[in-house]
């Protein structure tokens, strides 16, 4: 849910958090047993650093069926 992502930059920093809502289990008939789980659900914080100063004001983000799709450009003086 685009609602439970946060996005903060300072300068050359970006800091991707929020929160992964457990995904409900499929319909099946019977009891379930998950083996193992790709995707984990609950808080994350993912921090990255860039050897650039990022352009605050111009970084767009876009939410989609689960995935976030960030455009994170640099500052004209970096050009």
């Amino acid at each position: 849910d685009s609602d439970c992502v946060d996005i903060q930059c300072c300068e050359t920093t970006l800091e991707v958090s929020g929160q992964r809502i457990a995904p409900p289990p499929p319909l099946m008939c019977g009891p379930l047993t998950v083996l193992q789980m790709e995707i984990d659900h609950g808080p994350f914080c993912v921090k990255v650093q860039f050897d650039f100063t990022l352009d605050a004001d111009e970084i767009s983000a876009e939410y989609d069926k689960g995935q976030l799709q960030l455009t994170i450009p640099y500052t004209k003086e970096e050009k």
